[in-house]
């Protein structure tokens, strides 16, 4: 609550006009709450000046209208029509106005005092609050005198008190309007982080896979290490990519290390280099462990780092230090790492190939992901979701795959696991020409001996057989192997489609009703 720095009756008139402008100033440099600003402000007119029962409206950054009137505690509503009537009369003209010689306002509780001052007429002066040529607000009050020159200079001050309500009401939207903006973008910076915490081998609703996905919320947000195990293909540096995006680190970057090099020029990816720092090295260089700084370093197959460069990745993890080849300097590394491996650390430490110390230190936290054939639930799925990536990123409109080519691709082992499944289906989006794989637009290693589709056919008779054995099998797909009820499908009678599979060399059905 606003208090006089001295008695009003010791001072003149622009003195006590100079005296109420700075409290005000001082309300609003001193005080957050919008709405206990207003109270204070009429406080500060009342206190200084002859203004009394004086009521606001002003626009919240929300666009909601606050309602205030000298006299009453915050919160508690309006509650005389004087000085409020003439606040809605401003705010829907736009214009100031002032009315003389009114009756005095009604005697009630004030904040400051319950006395009116002793003067011998009173009027009423109100201004707008603009933002522009938007009227957000309006200001009025009771002044205690009747002069039409008074009048005037006490619009111009209330003028003066409404500039500063808006400049107040424009940066508490433009506030508005920045954490909105702000809000907006961690929006869409977490649409990418979830995004990239789907990649693609990570499609999949297998029992395996569900293991997979626990494990990566559990250790994402943890600070360790964690290794990554499995076949090659299987999808680890994707997984190390959606742990990275789903820890506390996820803004830093995510840097990796493949070990295809030779042990000097590995160590210096990984740790940088002085000049001449050895032969070829040119100028000084930052490693990968520099550039993963706030983020995330993933090294590819740290089953193959030499011994050497084991034990100082080792006093990495250990102490939280390193040095850049030819440099005596010890410098801090502030990375997580994320190992992946598809060999077997166990044998590698029997044979002394493996640090044992930091076999255990990985040891700690390891996510083993599942080979394609132990999850063949997830073959369609993916083989699907590839599909409609590689037919976005071409262009073109393929919208299916065939059952003959959807059981090969369920009776074939997937070797190279996901990343292979991947190939074969961004082959054959490549060679179909009618939206729809075929077998035999798969990869020759997954066609097999007898398949009747196994290449494309050439002669009118071929193709239409080859449509009537697609429709037939997809019909048969969706129908779990029910053939009345694919022949419903299908517009013809079971007969028909029996007589039809006999032709075309389908027989066994019990690997529909597997799928369905």
């Amino acid at each position: 609550m606003y208090q006089p720095n001295q008695p009003v009756v010791h001072r003149g008139r622009r003195e006590r006009e100079v005296t109420a402008l700075h409290g005000v100033a001082q309300v609003f440099s001193t005080r957050w709450g919008q709405r206990q600003i207003l109270f204070d402000v009429l406080d500060v007119l009342e206190a200084e000046l002859d203004f009394v029962r004086g009521a606001i409206v002003v626009k919240d950054a929300q666009g909601q209208d606050l309602v205030v009137e000298a006299g009453l505690a915050p919160g508690a509503g309006p509650s005389s029509a004087g000085a409020m009537g003439l606040v809605e009369q401003v705010m829907r003209t736009g214009e100031p106005a002032a009315e003389p010689e009114v009756a005095p306002p009604a005697r009630r509780p004030g904040r400051l005092s319950a006395e009116l001052p002793m003067v011998e007429a009173w009027s009423l002066v109100g201004v707008p609050v603009l933002m522009g040529t938007e009227v957000i607000g309006g200001l009025a009050a009771y002044v205690g005198h009747a002069r039409p020159d008074r009048l005037e200079t006490d619009r111009k001050l209330l003028a003066v008190v409404a500039a500063l309500l808006s400049a107040d009401a424009r940066a508490r939207r433009m506030g508005r309007a920045r954490e909105q903006a702000l809000e907006a973008e961690n929006l869409r910076l977490r649409g990418v982080l979830e995004e990239r915490f789907r990649p693609e081998n990570l499609v999949g609703h297998s029992h395996a896979m569900q293991a997979v996905y626990q494990a990566i919320r559990q250790l994402a947000p943890l600070e360790g290490p964690v290794l990554l195990r499995g076949e090659a293909g299987v999808g680890k540096s994707l997984v190390a990519s959606a742990i990275h995006y789903a820890s506390p680190r996820s803004r830093g970057p995510m840097v990796r290390l493949d070990d295809a090099l030779g042990e000097v020029l590995l160590e210096a990816e990984l740790f940088g280099h002085e000049a001449d720092a050895f032969r070829g090295a040119g100028e000084a260089r930052s490693g990968r462990l520099e550039q993963a700084a706030g983020g995330s370093l993933l090294i590819g197959e740290v089953g193959a780092l030499p011994l050497g460069t084991q034990r100082k990745l080792l006093r990495v993890l250990q102490e939280g230090q390193f040095e850049r080849l030819g440099s005596q300097q010890s410098a801090r590394a502030n990375v997580r790492l994320l190992a992946a491996t598809r060999m077997d650390l166990e044998a590698a430490v029997e044979k002394g190939e493996f640090l044992a110390d930091l076999y255990h230190r990985l040891g700690r936290a390891v996510i083993v992901l599942p080979p394609l054939r132990a999850r063949s639930e997830d073959v369609v799925l993916l083989a699907n979701h590839f599909l409609d990536k590689h037919a976005r990123r071409t262009g073109k409109a393929v919208h299916r795959i065939s059952a003959a080519a959807v059981g090969m691709l369920l009776s074939y082992p997937w070797p190279g696991n996901v990343r292979e499944l991947e190939g074969a289906i961004e082959r054959a989006v490549l060679h179909t020409g009618d939206g729809v794989i075929h077998a035999y637009n798969l990869p020759a290693t997954l066609q097999g001996p007898g398949l009747p589709d196994a290449t494309p056919a050439s002669s009118l008779r071929a193709r239409v057989q080859l449509l009537e054995k697609d429709m037939i099998l997809d019909a048969l797909q969706r129908a779990a192997g029910n053939v009345s009820a694919a022949a419903r499908e299908l517009g013809i009678t079971g007969r028909m489609v029996r007589y039809k599979m006999r032709n075309l060399g389908i027989e066994d059905l019990r690997a529909f009703r597997r799928q369905g």
